[in-house]
Order: C-alpha cells, then sequence, then structure tokens
C-alpha cells in the first residue's frame, strides 16, 4: 500500500470524488458524510489508488488506518478501466456533453427566433388592419 500514489479527494453529496468518479465505504455511509455534504459541510480526504485500476481506492484515515472505498452504482459500467482509459472515457463524455448543450441552444437560438418573426409579422398584420 505503501508504494500506491497518494492523492486528495473531497467528500461531496454524490460520494467521495476522485478524479471525475465517485466512491463510496462504510465509514462514509456510518457517519453520514454524504448527507453532511449534502448541507453544506465539505470536506477532503487522504487517499492511496492503483493507476491500473480505478475499482477501488484506499481512504487513509488520519491515524494511518486504511478503508477500501469503492465505485458508486453509477460508475459500475466502468469497472476493471485503468485510469488512464477513465480519464479518456471521461473527457470524451465531457466533449459530448458540450457538443449536445451547444447544438441545444443553437436550436433554442432559432426556434426563438422564428417565434420573434411570426410575432413581428403578426402585429405589423395586424396594424395594417387597424387602418
Amino acid at each position: 500500500m505503501n508504494l500506491l500514489p497518494k492523492a486528495t479527494a473531497s467528500i461531496t453529496s454524490r460520494g467521495i470524488a476522485f478524479q471525475g468518479l465517485y466512491y463510496t465505504c462504510k465509514t462514509a455511509i456510518d457517519e453520514q458524510w454524504f448527507t453532511r455534504a449534502r448541507v453544506g459541510v465539505r470536506s477532503k480526504g487522504a487517499l492511496a489508488y492503483d493507476p491500473r485500476c480505478i475499482d477501488v481506492v484506499y481512504l487513509i484515515a488520519a491515524n494511518g488506518d486504511e478503508e477500501v472505498c469503492h465505485l458508486t452504482p453509477q460508475y459500475r459500467p466502468m469497472l476493471g478501466q485503468s485510469w488512464f482509459e477513465a480519464r479518456s472515457y471521461l473527457a470524451d463524455i465531457k466533449e459530448r456533453t458540450a457538443d449536445i448543450k451547444k447544438r441545444t441552444q443553437h436550436s433554442h437560438d432559432k426556434f426563438k427566433l422564428a417565434v420573434e418573426e411570426i410575432v413581428h409579422e403578426a402585429i405589423k398584420q395586424k396594424g395594417n388592419l387597424d387602418t
């Protein structure tokens, strides 16, 4: 365990956040870390991880004890991936999401412009009818 890289994770309402993934462990559940984070009590924790596999990280307590933390359910389809594969996958998802948002905004803008043109034309026609 001493040879594994060390890092810092954030405790959030979604889990123990580390490099774009979320983990959970017995202590976090028993001590309601995620519930406390939901109401604004955020904290950080030291952990160790194996770069070859994202399946688990090891939370390091202040006294040096280690606890295994597992991926939360939404990330279980990624089990068995290396950190390199996971980062690549997450970057791809982020890029796709940004592209979808951009296309959605463009469609919304086109729709809004079309509605404004229809309203403008209706007002213009109403003005012609009133005179």
